[in-house]
């Protein structure tokens, strides 16, 4: 149940198209689009690219300690 907290919270912060994320999130993990289209296709490069998903996984990591579905000390810098 933690996780879908997780889970949601991070759909809710990425689906808003005012988040300059938006459209990075609904290719990588909706769509589950290559990385190569992916920055065809917005014009960035690969090292944009996986700053843009350690961005979300650093979101992600930040409510997962936050609801509790793991362990602050858990968590890799």
């Amino acid at each position: 149940e933690k996780w879908l907290r997780v889970v949601t919270a991070i759909k809710k912060r990425y689906m808003d198209p005012e988040n300059r994320l938006h459209d990075y999130f609904i290719r990588r993990y909706i769509n589950n689009e290559a990385w190569q289209k992916t920055c065809k296709e917005m014009e960035i490069s690969r090292g944009t690219y996986y700053v843009m998903r350690a961005e979300i996984h650093r979101a992600a990591e930040v409510y997962a300690v936050g609801c509790g579905a793991v362990k602050a000390e858990d968590v890799i810098e």
